[in-house]
């Protein structure tokens, strides 16, 4: 059977902004049913919540049908952040990495063979799976909160060990009901931050340069194209340039952190 004939796929955009919020609200029953799946391990953090993901889910229908005839499953293209992404699922664990016991759940971009050489996105996500028991979300995330950098080479980050399967298919667990189930994916946040940059030199005066901007996936970077003249760098009476090197500073205030509904 096509893969593709059990799946639906649905996208959640608008132009909203919202404040990102921390997950606070633990259900105590999940504890119990779900044993030691809930807290840090690994480097892997796993929470529930009742507040929905916002930007994209996957809806498995017939995972069975699924699990027995494809190794891999990739979820329709999605955009976030100015680029396209998918959900890609090992029903049976990834068996590149030796996975057994767990289903495998990543985020990849649908099209890092695109980028420039050289070039790289980096991303802070979180994997959602709907509790469809108790309508509230299993949300696994990296423990660090780290940034992972998508380029050519590695197109894809996520969790080998997502969740156990005899966890997984417990239908009192909530996850797998009537052979269905729902991952979901929250976006990349933007971060507004003040910046400044600055050129030193041994007279204690310098060049510099303030800016505020919305830093994301599709807009990393911001500065000046015009920051000083190369005269002035190479010039020894400004005194910039001391034994062959330049010296930069860079102040940042995180001024807010948004993530699109």
């Amino acid at each position: 059977m096509d893969g593709s004939s059990m799946l639906k796929n649905q996208s959640f955009e608008s132009s909203k902004v919202i404040a990102v919020t921390c997950i606070s609200s633990i259900y105590a029953n999940n504890f119990v049913v779900m044993g030691s799946l809930v807290g840090e391990k690994d480097g892997i953090i796993r929470s529930v919540s009742d507040t929905p993901p916002t930007h994209y889910q996957v809806i498995i229908q017939s995972f069975s049908l699924l699990s027995e005839n494809a190794e891999k499953y990739e979820s329709a293209e999605f955009e976030a952040g100015g680029y396209k992404w998918k959900l890609v699922l090992h029903p049976n664990g990834n068996k590149s990495k030796n996975v057994e016991d767990h289903i495998s759940l990543y985020l990849a971009m649908a099209d890092a063979t695109s980028l420039p050489p050289g070039w790289e996105v980096s991303a802070v996500f979180r994997l959602f799976l709907l509790d469809q028991n108790q309508d509230n979300y299993l949300i696994v995330q990296d423990s660090q909160r780290k940034q992972r950098q998508f380029r050519r080479l590695t197109p894809e980050w996520g969790f080998d060990q997502f969740i156990p399967i005899t966890v997984f298919i417990d239908s009192s667990n909530g996850y797998l009901v009537d052979d269905t189930y729902l991952a979901s994916l929250t976006p990349p946040p933007k971060i507004y931050a003040d910046y400044s940059l600055v050129l030193s030199n041994e007279l204690w005066t310098s060049a510099s340069y303030k800016e505020n901007h919305w830093f994301s996936a599709s807009s990393r970077g911001s500065g000046s194209a015009n920051f000083i003249p190369l005269r002035f760098c190479l010039e020894p009476a400004y005194k910039y340039l001391v034994k062959d090197c330049l010296f930069f500073r860079a102040a940042v205030t995180i001024r807010g952190i948004a993530s699109t509904l």
